[in-house]
C-alpha cells in the first residue's frame, strides 16, 4: 500500500491509460478524485473500478479549458479533503491509430485553430491545473506532481511507419510532438521553481501503447523497440506509483522514459 490515504487528483481518468492508472492508485491505498470532461466515461469507470474501502473514488466533471471549472474544483477538494498529496496530469488530444478510416491531415494542411486547440489542452490545460492546485499540493509533508509525456518528447515521430495514402493518411500531428516536448520542460521549470516547497514534479514519456492497433504497424514499430514489443498497459502503473510515493522523495525533476529502449536507437 505505497500510497494509502494520500490524496491523488487524477486529470483525464476516463483515458485508456487513466483507467489503468486509477485502479493501480486505488490497489496502492490512494484516495482518488478522477477528473474529466467526459461525464458519462467517468461514470462508466467508477462501476468498473475494483474498490474494497468507501469514498475511496471521487468523481469530477471538469473542462481544463474552463479557467473557472478548474477553480471550482480545487475550492470542491479544499473543503472535502483540506490537501492534495499528489497530481497526475493526463490531458491531451492523442489521434489513435486503431483502424483504416483516419482523417488526419500532412503537415501542409495544418489547421490552425486545431493545433492551437491541441496546445490548449496539452500545455494550457495542464499548467492552469498546477496553477490552481499547488496551493493544496504546499499543505501535504511530500507532494509529487507526475505529469504524462511520451517517448515522443524525446525523439520524432518515425514517418515512415504510417501510411501515407491519400485516403488513409495517418501520421502523428505536429501539434503532439511540441506538446510533449513541451510537457517535459514545464516538469523541469517547476521542480525548480518549487523544490524548495518539498512539491516533486516528474513526467513519465511511455513508449507505444498496444491498443487495437492494425497489425501491420504493429510489425513494424516493434521491429525499432529493442524488447521487440509495444507495452502492455498495465506495464506503466509502478512507474507512476513509484514517482507518487515516498520512495522517490530525492526524486524531482525527472523525465522517467518506459519506452522498451526504442529512443536509445
Amino acid at each position: 500500500m505505497e500510497l494509502k490515504n494520500k490524496i491523488i487528483l487524477v486529470v483525464g481518468a476516463a483515458g485508456l491509460i487513466g483507467s489503468e492508472f486509477s485502479q493501480s492508485l486505488i490497489d496502492n491505498g490512494a484516495i482518488c478524485i478522477l477528473a474529466d470532461r467526459d461525464s458519462s466515461k467517468l461514470n462508466k469507470l467508477k462501476k468498473k473500478l475494483n474498490c474494497n474501502k468507501p469514498n475511496q473514488i471521487d468523481i469530477k466533471k471538469v473542462d481544463i479549458l474552463n479557467e473557472k471549472q478548474i477553480i471550482s474544483l480545487r475550492k470542491y477538494i479544499n473543503i472535502r479533503y483540506k490537501r492534495l498529496d499528489g497530481v497526475v496530469n493526463l490531458v491531451a488530444n492523442d489521434p489513435k491509430m486503431t483502424n483504416n478510416k483516419t482523417n488526419f491531415k500532412t503537415f501542409e494542411d495544418t489547421n490552425l485553430l486545431e493545433f492551437q486547440k491541441d496546445l490548449n489542452v496539452g500545455i494550457t490545460g495542464m499548467m492552469l491545473v498546477i496553477k490552481h492546485c499547488v496551493g493544496l499540493l504546499k499543505v501535504s509533508k511530500n507532494a509529487s506532481v507526475v505529469n504524462i509525456a511520451s517517448d515522443l518528447s524525446i525523439i520524432s515521430p518515425d514517418h515512415r511507419l504510417y501510411s501515407k495514402k491519400k485516403k488513409d493518411y495517418n501520421s502523428k500531428p505536429i501539434s503532439y510532438s511540441i506538446i510533449k516536448h513541451g510537457v517535459v520542460g514545464l516538469t523541469k521549470y517547476l521542480a525548480t521553481y518549487y523544490g524548495s516547497q518539498n512539491i516533486r514534479f516528474n513526467s513519465i514519456s511511455p513508449g507505444g501503447i498496444l491498443h487495437k492497433q492494425k497489425k501491420i504497424f504493429q510489425k513494424k514499430i516493434s521491429r525499432l523497440i529493442p524488447l521487440g514489443r509495444m507495452a502492455n498497459i498495465k506495464e506503466l502503473s509502478s512507474s507512476l506509483i513509484y514517482l507518487l510515493s515516498d520512495k522517490s522523495s530525492y526524486t524531482t525533476g525527472t523525465n522517467l522514459i518506459v519506452d522498451g529502449g526504442r529512443s536509445i536507437w
